[in-house]
């Protein structure tokens, strides 16, 4: 047999790569013409160009593979275990899992690139970074309604995220129904899998529930406050109802329950920092914990220790504003359950706080504000704020002693260690480039200093507002557009009635803003929004005196 004769191995031209084309056209991987501002190689072909971006990289499809989060645990533990730890395992920008999903068309393949590159690593930053960055891509592979909420998601945040440039109206309007269009078919898809069995399983459940956090956060970025309400006030009634009841149960879905539990958690701090008095009656009780099954005490050589630590936070701040707003409607008979929950916060409290304390002990420059510490400790000062805040009005009309007033609490030195901590978190994102979070973040502890801070501090309390009404941020329902023109109402009344009572005019040399006396400070705001305008807010305000008379002033305020 002859031979098999082999010449020297073929080499390919060197031609370096281009990274100056269109994000469309790197996306389908042909060559793009660069013609500004809409490339014709996208144009004549009935496609929509999507700009240029240098930065602007395509993703590569990996096949999915298995996650601490969704691999079998080697623990004998079961049922519903409370595990932060393995649901929050960073709160950096963890690698990217994308599955081999089927796309129809080029528009969902860029709405899909818009949300692994943008809207979730930004979501990531301020909530359960797994659920963001892993679990959802994974359910995405597994569940047809989850992946057409992505997309969906990721072409409203992208028509959010662009509203601070010059954009072309067309094409703000095509991102917008291509959302809408791909939310119909996650209905559509959510309706079928339903109808398929009799009755819904556990994995139904949590498709369900998932699909109510992408709902709500479409809505919020939308600005459509009382959808938003809705889709949460859903998801954490069929949080309540699920119980998993089996191993299987447990790994039946991507999304583990406890993701959930934290984005809920979450999204019902905002909602109840938000929701008038007249609506907080109806809402829907706090998110469950399974404070059977939590350990007593943090273990603080964990890697993830931290993470375990913001997650119990987070929840003992959502209790804590269920519990004051709560006790206005309490009876007196209630004081002896009343005392045991305040005690029972504040036990959780000291625990947590002494974890974090060893956490940084053994960390250098632990509480400098570069350090990942900057969102957890900003969790810790509203929580001790609202517990603090609790002591006067439980001694006042249920006769109880906290052990907190047994303990120095300086409010000046509180609200000014924030502020650092706030300014770093603010640092990681452009100024200009809107934010969407759905989670407490800067935006609520800004207010916290501007609406609680005390008068004494009158130049934080105005920067506080000066960036609220700087940031193209919203955290849940929480807009700082909302919040920074409800501030600044606030601030002006509060300054005008000080300016009344000391005889200083309005203009010229006494102009410079006063120390606003305490029976002056507005005690009492309470914002309804107007059905079906999302823009416009009927604001009560009002200091001790007007609240006691029942005189408050009453705004309208549109932003």
């Amino acid at each position: 047999m002859a031979g098999i004769i082999t010449g020297p191995p073929r080499t390919r031209a060197y031609k370096p790569k281009t990274r100056s084309g269109c994000k469309t056209c790197k996306i389908r991987k042909v060559k793009c013409d660069e013609t500004k501002p809409h490339c014709k190689r996208c144009t004549t072909t009935g496609r929509t160009c999507d700009g240029y971006d240098s930065n602007f990289v395509p993703i590569r499809a990996v096949v999915p593979v298995q996650t601490p989060s969704t691999s079998p645990s080697s623990s004998t533990s079961s049922g519903d275990d409370f595990n932060c730890v393995s649901e929050t395992r960073s709160f950096g920008a963890p690698s990217f899992l994308l599955p081999l999903l089927r796309l129809e068309s080029d528009e969902e393949r860029i709405s899909l690139q818009f949300y692994v590159r943008y809207a979730g690593p930004a979501l990531a930053r301020s909530s359960n970074s797994a659920f963001w960055q892993s679990q959802l891509l994974q359910a995405a592979h597994q569940h047809a309604s989850i992946q057409h909420c992505i997309i969906a998601l990721g072409a409203m945040y992208r028509n959010f995220y662009d509203t601070a440039s010059i954009r072309d109206r067309d094409a703000a309007n095509r991102n917008y129904y291509f959302a809408l269009s791909q939310s119909n078919k996650a209905i559509q898809q959510l309706i079928k899998d339903q109808t398929r069995s009799d009755r819904s399983g556990v994995a139904d459940k949590l498709t369900a529930m998932t699909c109510c956090v992408l709902f709500g956060s479409m809505a919020d970025l939308q600005g459509q406050r009382e959808a938003a309400l809705n889709h949460l006030r859903s998801g954490i009634r069929m949080l309540r109802e699920t119980k998993l009841q089996s191993y299987t149960d447990r790994y039946s879905h991507p999304v583990n329950i406890n993701s959930l539990r934290s984005i809920f958690t979450g999204l019902d701090t905002q909602a109840r920092i938000s929701i008038s008095w007249t609506d907080i009656r109806d809402w829907e009780p706090v998110v469950q914990t399974m404070r059977a099954f939590e350990p007593v005490e943090i273990d603080t050589d964990s890697p993830w220790a931290l993470s375990e630590v913001h997650c119990r936070i987070e929840t003992l701040l959502n209790d804590t504003l269920a519990f004051n707003r709560g006790c206005v409607v309490r009876p007196p008979t209630d004081r002896n359950a009343i005392q045991r929950e305040h005690n029972s916060f504040v036990t959780r409290f000291q625990r947590i706080t002494r974890s974090l304390e060893i956490i940084g002990a053994a960390s250098p420059n632990f509480d400098a504000p570069e350090q990942n510490s900057s969102k957890t400790k900003l969790l810790i000062a509203q929580t001790l704020h609202w517990l603090q805040s609790s002591i006067a009005p439980l001694k006042q009309h249920f006769g109880i002693t906290s052990p907190l007033s047994q303990i120095p609490y300086d409010p000046v030195k509180h609200f000014s260690d924030m502020m650092p901590h706030i300014e770093h978190l603010l640092s990681l994102t452009p100024p200009s480039a809107p934010v969407y979070a759905a989670a407490p973040g800067p935006l609520s502890a800004l207010w916290l200093i501007a609406s609680s801070a005390p008068v004494t501090c009158v130049a934080l309390r105005k920067k506080a507002l000066e960036l609220t009404r700087q940031l193209p941020r919203r955290e849940g329902s929480f807009d700082g557009q909302m919040v920074g023109k409800i501030g600044t109402v606030a601030w002006e009344l509060e300054q005008a009635a000080a300016r009344k009572e000391a005889g200083v005019p309005a203009g010229g040399e006494g102009h410079e803003d006063l120390v606003v006396p305490e029976h002056l400070r507005l005690v009492y705001i309470d914002v309804e929004y107007v059905k079906d305008d999302g823009h416009r807010a009927k604001v009560k305000l009002a200091n001790r005196m007007q609240l006691m008379r029942g005189e408050p002033i009453i705004v309208d305020i549109k932003f």
